[in-house]
């Protein structure tokens, strides 16, 4: 029989209670629980039990039991696990062995699952197809493990805008290298299509500091379309919005407090910080000890020495024209229903590839399955 009680004690009575209504000639009762054992030695000498609770109910009705029967009962406590020889050790071990099949039984799937994982901690993929479970159930089943949630990743929000050429979207942000000593603010470019960085170590974080990097950036690798900053007060000064429309650059600020928004580039401090630490152990060495040769040196290791899958630096990314594939294809719009194209293809991207209309002035995102490709 299966009970819905949240404490193992009260589920013990009950089938203590149970038990004695089932069987009415001499009776010996057996269990590892000195809660049950004392309480029921104690109920039939006991005075009249008020049921003000949940538990207190259950001994009042085996109280009752115990006073009509016509027959003997025993009740005695065996030590658990304890290993020791005898029958009623051999006895109590056969008794937990057959509640655990009968538990593995009843339980429902999620039960079976949440009990398998609260042992081995397995994803929710392996709960899935192990105990047929949905992908919701399996998901939070992990999701409300205490010991797996500080683990689990976090929820991807969006995709952060990148260009889809050099010079077309920059982002810019400011980080600290305190043994940089007067020079720890650390100004960081990075073009979010090339990937090309630049970065400017200055004595502070002001409208004027991020002007200069700015211009120091800019003279190196070009002027991008649009620069991306975060909400910073140096960034929403009147100064530097003025020297942005001075300079013909749109600037755009994400949403306070959401450095999700500026991935690309906080994920470029990271790795600058990173070759700033490693390269001490290397060819710096024999270099002079300033803060501007060190951000040197890492930058011309990530411009023009580290390559990607298809064997191009950042900067032969940046100077030169981007590998695009040679495709055409046709495209439908929701909007009106309506397929147009053939149109070229610049950048494929999971799920989705940008394609340029020829009657268009800018491209645009399509999902892959409302495209065709044409053969050319």
């Amino acid at each position: 029989k299966q009970y819905n009680e949240n404490s193992p004690q009260v589920v013990e009575c009950l089938v203590v209670l149970e038990v004695l209504k089932t069987f009415l000639e001499p009776l010996n009762i057996v269990s590892d629980s000195c809660y049950v054992v004392n309480a029921v030695n104690l109920l039939e000498v006991a005075g009249v039990i008020k049921p003000s609770s949940r538990v207190a109910n259950i001994f009042q009705q085996i109280q009752l039991v115990l006073l009509s029967r016509r027959s003997p009962v025993y009740i005695t406590h065996v030590r658990a696990h304890s290993g020791l020889p005898g029958p009623m050790a051999l006895g109590n071990d056969l008794a937990d062995k057959a509640t655990k099949v009968v538990a593995a039984a009843l339980s429902s799937p999620v039960e079976a699952a949440r009990n398998f994982h609260n042992n081995f901690h397995v994803t929710a993929e392996t709960l899935r197809s192990r105990f047929s479970l949905t992908r919701k159930e399996a998901r939070d089943i992990v999701t409300q493990c205490q010991s797996c949630c500080e683990f689990l990743p976090v929820p991807h929000v969006g995709i952060t805008p990148r260009g889809i050429r050099p010079l077309q979207v920059w982002q810019m942000d400011v980080t600290h290298v305190s043994s940089f000593g007067k020079l720890q603010y650390l100004h960081v470019s990075i073009d979010t299509c090339s990937g090309i960085m630049f970065a400017s170590p200055l004595t502070g974080e002001k409208a004027s500091h991020v002007i200069q990097h700015c211009l120091e950036a800019w003279s190196a690798w070009g002027k991008p379309r649009l620069l991306k900053t975060d909400n910073g007060p140096a960034y929403t000064s009147q100064k530097f919005q003025q020297f942005c429309r001075q300079m013909d650059v749109t600037h755009l600020t994400g949403l306070p407090y959401n450095p999700q928004g500026q991935g690309i580039v906080e994920r470029a401090h990271r790795t600058l910080k990173a070759y700033l630490i490693k390269q001490k152990r290397g060819i710096e060495e024999i270099l002079p000890r300033a803060p501007r040769v060190s951000v040197s040196l890492a930058l011309f290791t990530l411009n023009f020495l580290n390559i990607d899958a298809h064997g191009h630096t950042a900067a032969e990314r940046h100077c030169s024209e981007p590998d695009r594939p040679n495709e055409m294809v046709k495209w439908k719009n929701v909007l009106d229903n309506k397929w147009y194209g053939p149109d070229p293809i610049l950048i494929r991207s999971r799920g989705a590839v940008c394609v340029f209309p020829q009657n268009e002035d800018n491209p645009f995102w399509i999902p892959e399955r409302l495209t065709r490709k044409i053969q050319t």
